[in-house]
């Protein structure tokens, strides 16, 4: 039965997307089939796995406009490849300001990403969902389909503040439409060693939220920025790099987790 994993944060810049396109690449690379869900309307992790326009038939957009159910079929017919074998992506199809107000409207149907996770439980390991940098029907609806989720932390104060607001979401979450909703981890992104900043951040985001707090820290590294121009995950783009490492380091992390569960 597939893991879904909602990563969220009403902030944005906090590395997001990143995390959900290299966290994904490094299930499979690792061996695990997975496929990434963009829900995100400026649709990044689709572009950061390559996709362009006029490669996609059908995506999210058409997920929440269809009326008719969602059969097996048409949801094959949303997934799309990426440059790795055991990667896949259901990508968010929006090219227009109107499209996007219509998929915030069309997002109220709340449960269309559990079914799809009903479709998909057998096919894949590990569900990524890359959600919007605010919490709306589509950030809620990700998180009632989802087992877990991540939580990027960049380090500053005002980080800090949104993820207590978050934070306030997951749990009536918990308290209503999933009670089985775990947080994963809080993922400390866009870390510099030996500032000040990140280090205060640091020190208040374990004493907060303690054992929540994953262990590994997703350092600042020009690679992973690059990786996303170039329509690729980074462990394709540089598996050397100090990025690659610490995404390989995290799944290897949640993947150990699970088999002791």
């Amino acid at each position: 039965m597939a893991k879904v994993i909602s990563i969220a944060n009403p902030k944005g810049g906090v590395g997001k997307t990143t995390t959900a396109i290299n966290l994904g690449a490094s299930f499979a690379y690792a061996g695990y089939k997975t496929l990434v869900i963009d829900i995100d309307p400026s649709g990044a992790a689709s572009i950061g796995l390559g996709l362009n326009k006029e490669e996609i038939r059908q995506g999210v957009y058409d997920i929440y406009k269809r009326q008719d159910g969602l059969d097996v079929d048409f949801i094959e017919d949303c997934i799309h490849s990426t440059s790795m074998d055991n990667l896949h992506i259901i990508p968010c199809n929006v090219w227009a300001s109107e499209q996007e107000e219509e998929l915030f409207l069309m997002a109220s149907k709340l449960a269309r990403l559990r079914l799809i996770r009903n479709y998909l439980n057998k096919k894949y390991h590990y569900i990524i969902i890359d959600c919007p940098p605010f919490v709306g029907n589509l950030t809620v609806g990700a998180l009632a389909a989802s087992d877990s989720i991540i939580i990027p932390l960049q380090c500053g104060y005002l980080s800090l503040k949104a993820l207590n607001r978050l934070m306030k979401v997951i749990r009536k979450i918990q308290d209503g439409m999933n009670y089985g909703l775990k947080i994963e981890g809080i993922l400390i992104t866009l870390y510099e060693y030996g500032t000040n900043v990140c280090i205060k951040t640091e020190n208040e985001a374990r004493m907060v939220f303690k054992e929540m707090v994953f262990d590994i820290k997703i350092p600042k590294n020009v690679k992973l920025g690059e990786a996303v121009f170039n329509g690729k995950p980074v462990v394709l783009y540089d598996s050397k790099s100090v990025g690659t490492k610490a995404y390989l380091q995290l799944a290897a992390e949640i993947v150990e987790r699970d088999q002791v569960l």
